[in-house]
């Protein structure tokens, strides 16, 4: 069957079928996450992306030669990574001279932190709050899955394009393009993104509490950062890809209680 002859109609429908087929073969389910996950995307082409990106920002970034600083993200990195199930992937760690408090990580486990992170840090365990979230992403598969939500976003566009064009004049056609465009941003990719924040703080917090780091301090860590950006204009929650400040801490503290009898097995002394 081609797609020549085709009405309007007729092609919507084979788009969506092919849509809908992809939907299904890509629903996988996550363990640690307990949920299943849309991904269509080859784990082999993060990894590929990810290595380069991660070459080039070491080749491009400014890295810290504070050997305190590397020695202890690299050690509480290390032993994140052991109890996160994801002990196939190759880790590394690395402090990048900025003062913009921040931490990434990107596919494959490829971890860095921000040296303006490090001062709102009061312990170790604060930085393996840190460490446990970003590790929460990997585990949680994130980044696979939200560049299969964007794939399948731009789809919902090509179809709401091709349902109008030729059926509106050019200024509302704009008009219903933007509004479709706002429509997917807010309705599906960014509460995903909050979705992934709030998944990835809760594996955080089991990582902490199975590699020896009391999950209390994860708290405390969100404190530091909340006044330091005090006074800060902010977008609000429903407009941003995180939750706010207060909601997160919310959320942690709930689940605090029932990871203290993991931390206490495994706490060192």
């Amino acid at each position: 069957m081609t797609t020549e002859g085709l009405s309007r109609r007729e092609m919507c429908g084979v788009v969506l079928g092919g849509m809908a087929t992809a939907a299904l073969a890509g629903c996988q389910h996550n363990q640690e996450l307990g949920r299943s996950q849309f991904i269509v995307v080859p784990d082999s082409l993060l990894a590929q992306m990810s290595l380069s990106s991660w070459s080039s920002l070491k080749a491009q970034a400014p890295i810290s030669r504070d050997r305190t600083a590397n020695a202890v993200v690299s050690r509480v990195g290390t032993r994140i990574a052991d109890v996160s199930n994801q002990g196939h992937l190759d880790w590394e760690f690395l402090v990048i001279e900025d003062r913009v408090p921040n931490a990434f990580v990107m596919p494959g486990g490829k971890v860095a932190f921000h040296s303006g992170i490090l001062p709102l840090m009061d312990n170790e365990a604060q930085v393996a709050a840190v460490m446990g979230h970003e590790a929460g992403h990997v585990a949680g598969r994130h980044a696979a899955e939200r560049l299969s939500q964007q794939l399948a976003a731009q789809g919902s566009l090509m179809i709401g394009a091709y349902l109008a064009s030729g059926e509106m004049d050019p200024e509302l056609q704009r008009i219903v393009f933007a509004a479709l465009g706002a429509g997917v941003t807010y309705g599906l990719l960014l509460p995903y993104s909050r979705q992934h924040e709030y998944e990835a703080d809760e594996l955080g917090l089991r990582y902490m509490a199975r590699a020896g780091y009391d999950p209390r301090d994860a708290g405390g860590f969100w404190r530091n950062m909340m006044q330091a950006s005090a006074g800060r204009q902010r977008p609000l929650e429903f407009l941003s890809t995180h939750p706010a400040d207060n909601n997160r801490l919310a959320a942690i503290e709930t689940q605090v209680p029932s990871l203290l009898p993991v931390y206490e097995r495994n706490r060192r002394a």
